[in-house]
């Protein structure tokens, strides 16, 4: 007979792939859309022996991330894996989260971070290829000054798209393939870098008139 159920989430879609026993409850692995960074984000949930929620983390980037199995570690914390489309190297990679014993992510030898926070994550832009316009996403931890800029194959400044200090969290820009004064810029590779205090990351666009 049925003892108890529960439902966790919120108001977009939830899952739940995986689910293990330890320390005086249950811990679960999935994805979700209703909370965290990004379009789908790895879910942990920590519960009691009766079902109840003890704590919930997301981890992942402004893509597809999710969480397919998890297991209690000998530290007290646990092992998540799964898969990334925000990180690594190419569409799809291995995503492996070691968090503590509540669920926070190390960082630098310091655990009081958000779960899977990034310093500073450049999403590839959508649509890649594009003919008229792309969109830019990007996520910073905190206040600071940031620079997103688009240069040719030569390594030219064709047109800076964010200049100035913006709030912590994601972001979005509009590259509508014109250059720094109105015009449009013939098809080829163009380069986006995103610049956050001592860091720089690229990502390669490709422009189809």
């Amino acid at each position: 007979d049925t003892v108890w159920t529960r439902t966790y989430g919120g108001p977009g879609s939830d899952w739940g792939y995986s689910v293990a026993a330890g320390a005086g409850g249950y811990i679960i692995a999935g994805m979700t859309t209703s909370f965290g960074a990004g379009y789908y984000d790895v879910y942990l949930i920590k519960t009691d022996a009766a079902g109840d929620t003890v704590w919930t983390r997301t981890y992942g980037g402004l893509e597809w991330d999710s969480g397919h199995s998890v297991a209690p570690t000998a530290d007290g914390g646990y092992i998540v894996t799964g898969f990334t489309e925000s990180f690594g190297a190419g569409n799809d990679d291995v995503y492996l989260i070691k968090t503590n014993a509540d669920g926070w992510v190390e960082v630098g030898g310091r655990d009081d971070v958000e779960p899977g926070r990034r310093l500073h994550y450049l999403s590839q832009n959508r649509p890649n290829p594009f003919g008229r316009a792309t969109t830019i996403s990007y996520a910073i931890p905190d206040h600071r000054q940031v620079s997103l800029a688009v240069y040719d194959i030569r390594g030219a400044l064709v047109r800076e798209l964010v200049s100035g200090t913006l709030s912590p969290g994601p972001h979005q820009v509009v590259w509508d393939g014109r250059d720094g004064r109105g015009r449009e810029v013939g098809s080829g590779v163009y380069f986006c870098c995103l610049e956050a205090g001592e860091t720089r990351e690229t990502r390669r666009m490709v422009l189809l008139r």
